[in-house]
């Protein structure tokens, strides 16, 4: 009796495995694995971007350094930035043609890496798609003499702009004064030298103001 059952469970057991099997993966199973990988990518997506913008924060920090160091080698010591000629009212006239840090081509052979090559033969104060995300850097002249001068920074993400900014004022920028943000200025329409770009609601402008 036993012997003629065993045949027939062995194959009732076959069938039944074999019809798992064929049952597969479910859609629910699967919308499980999809969600899961989908979770797995976005996180991935997320910290390359965070690394991506933590590098370009970096190398901005190590260009206006070069900037800034260029333009201190190429005052020696002096004025970067010369007074106007008296306008007889007490005040002052534009200042003299030449007389103000006006050209990169200046300081060209002083400044490094991109910097140099983009400065080269460039006869504006704009280094033009010079940053890391495609746009400016400036030279703002916003003193009538002496060695205080701006540099701007066209198009920077307005949620990394507070980030940039401490970064900055850690590597030396000071106070901008006249009741504007600390150690950065949001240039005003028509600031001297400064033209303002990026992308309104997105990007943000920023001056960092230097006295050597």
């Amino acid at each position: 009796m036993i012997k003629k059952m065993m045949p027939r469970q062995a194959i009732q057991g076959w069938e039944m495995g074999l019809k798992k099997l064929q049952r597969g993966v479910t859609l629910i199973e699967s919308a499980m694995v999809i969600s899961v990988i989908s979770l797995i990518i976005l996180a991935a997506l997320l910290a390359l971007e965070a690394v991506t913008e933590q590098r370009r924060l970096t190398q901005v920090v190590t260009d206006v350094a070069n900037i800034r160091s260029a333009i201190s080698k190429w005052a020696g010591g002096g004025m970067v930035v010369y007074p106007g000629e008296d306008d007889g009212a007490g005040g002052l006239t534009a200042r003299i043609i030449g007389a103000d840090f006006e050209e990169w081509d200046q300081i060209a052979g002083l400044l490094p890496g991109h910097l140099g090559v983009i400065a080269d033969g460039t006869e504006t104060a704009i280094l033009v798609r010079a940053n890391p995300w495609s746009f400016d850097y400036s030279f703002v002249t916003q003193e009538a003499g002496g060695n205080v001068w701006c540099l701007g920074i066209q198009g920077v993400p307005s949620d990394l702009a507070l980030v940039l900014i401490k970064q900055l004022l850690l590597n030396g920028a000071q106070n901008a004064g006249n009741a504007r943000q600390s150690g950065i200025c949001f240039p005003a329409t028509g600031t001297p030298g400064f033209t303002s770009g990026g992308t309104a609601g997105t990007d943000v402008d920023i001056v960092a103001r230097y006295e050597e």
